[in-house]
């Protein structure tokens, strides 16, 4: 039994069947035409408008090609790919689509239906579900990996600007690798991209120093101990500086082991980097 035989003997028209699947006549035609099958999830609501049982349903289109979204996205495919040696142009060929619906597929975001994941494990000697996995390490794998933070929410690289309060040209440069982003950026960004301050940090090339331990500092851990504990906090030396009553080239000075901070501003500090107190003492 056919589709077709299914939908007349349910005295129905193809405009009939669309609206009751909420869909369109052109689809019912292809899934008729055998050049398409139906979405899976509709499987079951098709079941029930035509009088059938699941196994029937299943039968009817048994020899048809997938469905455009069934399957899964496949974050790994680029990795995987890179390791078989092979070009994005390359791959596409074997598998007898463009490069730029490859290149989609590698973004993680468009579903690869099941019968083309399985054809792509197999040229690249692995497992769909390994392709489906989170690539360990995704940002040293991925040339622009802030403009895909910034996809993945959605956001146009204006709104990105505004929200992390830079220069559209400065994000730009961030994104294309040509400029580092500083801690507090980078901060900012974990905030609005909504992904986990190490991971942005990874991806922004960078690496916080780590704080001394809770005991008075010594004059050669200072310098470094007050940036480290600065960009914990998410602080500029601007910022900083204005949190103590002093400048930014005054945080500056200290940073770089050029000056030291009086008494009153380093008790001014340990409050505003949240510091045990005694742990800035006379240097």
């Amino acid at each position: 039994m056919s589709l077709t035989d299914a939908r007349r003997s349910a005295g129905l028209t193809m405009t009939e069947l669309a609206r009751a699947l909420h869909t369109s006549r052109p689809n019912v035609s292809l899934w008729e035409q055998g050049r398409r099958r139906p979405v899976r999830s509709l499987w079951p609501q098709l079941a029930a408008v035509l009088g059938l049982s699941p196994e029937q349903v299943a039968r009817l289109f048994a020899d048809h090609p997938p469905a455009r979204l069934d399957g899964g996205p496949l974050p790994s495919l680029s990795v995987a790919r890179r390791r078989a040696g092979l070009t994005q142009r390359q791959l596409a060929g074997e598998v007898g689509v463009a490069a730029t619906t490859l290149a989609m597929w590698e973004t993680g975001r468009v579903r690869v239906n099941t019968a083309l994941a399985e054809e792509l494990a197999r040229m690249l000697d692995t497992h769909v579900a390994a392709l489906a996995a989170d690539p360990p390490g995704r940002c040293a794998d991925d040339p622009r990996p802030l403009r895909r933070l910034r996809k993945d929410v959605r956001m146009s690289q204006r709104e990105a600007a505004a929200y992390l309060a830079v220069a559209l040209g400065t994000l730009a440069r961030y994104e294309s690798g040509q400029r580092r982003p500083p801690v507090v950026v980078a901060r900012r960004m974990a905030q609005v991209y909504r992904r986990p301050v190490d991971e942005v940090l990874r991806c922004c090339g960078l690496g916080l120093v780590p704080v001394p331990p809770g005991r008075p500092w010594s004059a050669g851990e200072f310098p470094c101990g007050l940036r480290a504990a600065r960009e914990a906090a998410g602080l500029t030396k601007v910022a900083l500086g204005r949190a103590v009553g002093r400048s930014g080239q005054a945080v500056a000075a200290w940073e770089a082991g050029r000056a030291r901070p009086g008494p009153e501003t380093r008790r001014r500090l340990e409050h505003v980097l949240g510091l045990t107190g005694g742990s800035l003492p006379d240097l």
